[in-house]
């Protein structure tokens, strides 16, 4: 079904929430709302924003302490925190809290809840932040433009973090390459767009989609080769999707 970005709001804010197959919830993770829930009903627990020190500038939980995962001293700097109280953990979209979490349960924390989805969900929800706000990235208005056009439009949202979309970035390249005038391809970087992120709903990464004329025709979250990212803008152009 073809849906204009101003109808689908309402409904993306609330409705994408099956994350890749390699993003699936652990053991202990919850939606947003439970997530907030619990952790003002524990006043002594602690809040980790394992992202980086710049994704944390950008908006963060209110009270969150900032724990970058891929610093070399995060089991140090967490060895401080007291092993029998809930530690409440989340990153940008899942992937660096899972592991983060892992590695709290085996160092003996007893309790840890991980935010499902991540930053991306919260603010799906709407969910208030603190935080200075992200300069640049691609505005929703800027975004209904670059999908207006009659030719078929192939979204990448990605993140420089994400090694998935790191992954995909040749064959995006590619594929931008070959366009010859058929289709566009533009990537949009999430941590740098997340109002625009808020309002599709997009919640973990990579994630693809063709618009055409403004419609959205086709998506895809997760990695997907070149193989495959072709053939979907081959039948977009064929109006067979």
């Amino acid at each position: 079904m073809r849906t204009r970005l101003p109808e689908r709001l309402a409904v993306l804010a609330f409705g994408f929430f099956g994350l890749a197959s390699c993003q699936q919830p652990s053991e202990n993770s919850l939606e947003p709302a439970e997530f907030k829930s619990q952790l003002e009903a524990q006043v002594d627990a602690s809040l980790l924003d394992v992202r980086t020190p710049e994704e944390f500038k950008t908006g963060h939980i209110a009270g969150a302490s900032n724990v970058d995962w891929n610093s070399n001293d995060f089991e140090n700097q967490v060895a401080r925190l007291d092993r029998n109280k809930k530690v409440f953990v989340y990153c940008l979209s899942g992937p660096r809290s899972r592991s983060a979490a892992a590695k709290l349960r085996k160092m003996g924390f007893l309790e840890v809840v991980e935010l499902r989805g991540g930053m991306m969900s919260w603010r799906a929800h709407s969910l208030p932040e603190e935080g200075t706000g992200s300069g640049g990235g691609t505005a929703p208005e800027a975004f209904n433009r670059i999908t207006s056009s009659e030719l078929p439009v192939l979204i990448d949202f990605y993140a420089e973090w994400c090694a998935p979309c790191q992954k995909m970035k040749p064959d995006l390249e590619r594929l931008e390459k070959e366009a010859g005038g058929r289709y566009r391809v533009v990537r949009v970087d999430a941590d740098a767009s997340r109002a625009l992120c808020a309002q599709l709903g997009v919640e973990a990464l990579p994630e693809l989609r063709i618009y055409v004329a403004g419609d959205e025709v086709w998506s895809h979250k997760g990695y997907l080769g070149y193989t495959d990212m072709k053939k979907a803008l081959t039948s977009a152009e064929e109006g067979k999707i």
